[in-house]
């Protein structure tokens, strides 16, 4: 559902990304996006919210697939349009 570039526990720096339904992908309207990416990547060390995974953001990057709507709607030819775009930048 995107990835909200606002958010403080998240990188900024590198994050490109794809919108399948014509709706920013650095904008997160569900919470969704955002919360599976600080899953993945929320910044550790920071005394901000948890530690991801991967708490280092100098050793990855992030690309975004938008392959939901703002509202959590979508299909699956938009899921996948979104994984390809991931693909295609070299996820």
């Amino acid at each position: 559902t995107g990835y909200d570039l606002g958010h403080v526990d998240l990188p900024t720096d590198g994050v490109q990304g794809y919108d399948q339904y014509g709706q920013l992908w650095s904008n997160d309207g569900n919470s969704h996006g955002t919360h599976c990416a600080g899953t993945i990547g929320a910044i550790g060390g920071n005394d901000i919210g948890v530690t991801s995974v991967n708490p280092d953001p100098s050793k990855f990057t992030f690309y975004i697939g938008k392959g939901l709507k703002d509202s959590g709607s979508g299909s699956n030819a938009g899921v996948m349009a979104a994984v390809q775009a991931c693909v295609e930048a070299g996820a």
